[in-house]
């Protein structure tokens, strides 16, 4: 969304990395980037690899972990580009799921174990009475993701595991995102691993806008003159000066909130 007007340049993430030797790929089961305003980040001009396509799920959730995988492994070969050469290149790739967004929310039967679970598809504003069944497909679909994306969870990489937003079922009297400035909507977990990590748990305040510099800084990416960012290296900061961050959210839908 920060990127939905139009831009001059690629985004800090894909130009600082490309000036750092990395070849970039962007994966995904989704094509309406353009309608949501999203597409001055997800867009094919800022990727070396691009590959997105409608949902149909689970298939374009694991053909998207498929492409990330040859990607990372140097194994791809772009149909778009013929001879794309396969080289020893640093690669960064963003795999993007949807199997648990929204009413597209997937659940494989064998992680059915939270029952009685709401029809797929179904939309809980139609039925408030049954929020925990909601709630219940939400829950399989996430044991669902976890096999999906398994693949990726990889020892010699670094891997961001995170979330665009939060899901309201009625807790904040919203069915949907995108709907109301609460908790439910604006917050989600973020899981970062790499190689010789210490364990480490951050109850405090974040952003996405702290993954960029946190990224850079395990990458051993230093870079001259003013900073850049408003986001910090979570990696490393004093967790009194999360502690000490404001945070000013929009609603995008709303203009008037």
């Amino acid at each position: 969304i920060w990127f939905r007007r139009g831009v001059n340049e690629a985004p800090l993430y894909n130009r600082l990395m490309h000036q750092s030797g990395y070849e970039l790929a962007f994966y995904g089961g989704q094509t309406d980037w353009k309608v949501y305003e999203m597409d001055g980040f997800i867009d094919e001009k800022h990727y070396d690899s691009f590959h997105i396509e409608d949902p149909v799920l689970p298939q374009t959730d694991l053909d998207a972990v498929s492409r990330t995988l040859a990607f990372i492994n140097h194994t791809d070969r772009d149909e778009t580009k013929p001879g794309h050469p396969v080289g020893d290149s640093l690669r960064s790739a963003v795999c993007y799921l949807y199997g648990t967004h929204s009413s597209f929310r997937y659940s494989d039967p064998a992680y059915r174990i939270f029952t009685p679970e709401a029809d797929e598809g179904l939309l809980i504003a139609n039925a408030p009475e049954l929020k925990q069944h909601f709630y219940n497909r939400y829950k399989n679909s996430l044991r669902s993701m976890d096999d999906i994306l398994a693949p990726l969870l990889r020892e010699d990489c670094v891997v961001i595991v995170t979330g665009d937003h939060g899901e309201p079922f009625l807790d904040d009297g919203t069915a949907s995102h995108g709907t109301r400035l609460s908790k439910y909507q604006n917050m989600t977990p973020a899981v970062i691993y790499y190689p010789g990590v210490d364990p480490r748990v951050i109850d405090a305040p974040t952003f996405h806008g702290d993954l960029l510099p946190t990224l850079l800084a395990i990458l051993g990416i230093e870079l001259k003159g003013e900073p850049l960012f408003d986001g910090l290296n979570v990696s490393q900061v004093d967790l009194s000066k999360l502690q000490e961050r404001l945070f000013v959210s929009g609603n995008f839908i709303d203009a008037s909130s």
